[in-house]
């Protein structure tokens, strides 16, 4: 699971500092065009950032250009895990004789299998599905939520990805979870609009060094989406 939260961490981080160095950039060059600034201002003076206000942004985004975004960042985030799976030892992936499965014809068995029998128990570690699967499906809430879309709309989002995980992602290694498709959305949802309230929370008096590194750790997706805004 670590492997999995780290190669996430960082793409969301590398993600939102070429943002954050974009919006500084644009903003620093007009306000010294006006002499408003300090030119050694720096970009890491953390008490100047504030999180920008996602419906200032999103409110005149369509609903289907936010699943778009949405989707985009999903397919992001599971490929990121699908590929540490492959890369995890057996221990954490729990898919045995991995290298004798990963070919074509194997994959098109496990896809017949999962579409023709039931969902099973899983025997994953207790970390994967009841940390790594709920954080999973913060990140699928978040991405659409982020963009200002309803609890509603972000909670159907977040079962469709859910389904896309199981039954298309994941199925061409091992059968759909019943612990998964349970925890990845009611989980998912809980924890990402707690997730989503308390960034909105932590962007209201600034921002400092802990709580930027807390919202790259809590709600990357929102990080993906908006970056962070430089002010004076």
């Amino acid at each position: 699971m670590k492997y999995i939260f780290v190669l996430v961490l960082l793409l969301s981080c590398s993600f939102a500092r070429t943002q954050i160095y974009n919006r500084y950039s644009l903003n620093r060059s007009f306000s010294i065009s006006h002499g408003t600034i300090d030119s050694r201002a720096s970009i890491f003076y953390m008490s100047h950032f504030h999180l920008n206000n996602y419906q200032c942004n999103s409110g005149n985004i369509s609903l289907n250009r936010k699943i778009g975004n949405g989707f985009l960042y999903s397919s992001s985030y599971n490929a990121i895990i699908l590929s540490g799976l492959f890369l995890a030892p057996v221990t954490f992936s729990k898919w045995e004789n991995k290298k004798e499965r990963i070919n074509f014809k194997s994959f098109i068995n496990q896809y017949k299998k999962a579409y023709t029998t039931p969902p099973v128990f899983d025997h994953d570690l207790w970390v994967t599905n009841f940390i790594g699967h709920p954080y999973q499906g913060s990140f699928y809430y978040n991405s659409l939520r982020c963009q200002g879309a309803s609890i509603l709309q972000s909670s159907l989002f977040t079962a469709a990805q859910t389904f896309l995980w199981e039954y298309g992602w994941e199925a061409c290694m091992e059968q759909p979870s019943i612990q998964d498709l349970i925890t990845t959305v009611f989980a998912g949802i809980l924890f990402g609009e707690l997730c989503n309230c308390a960034t909105n929370a932590m962007s209201k008096h600034g921002m400092s060094e802990f709580k930027i590194a807390t919202i790259y750790l809590i709600n990357p997706a929102y990080v993906s989406h908006h970056g962070f805004r430089f002010s004076q």
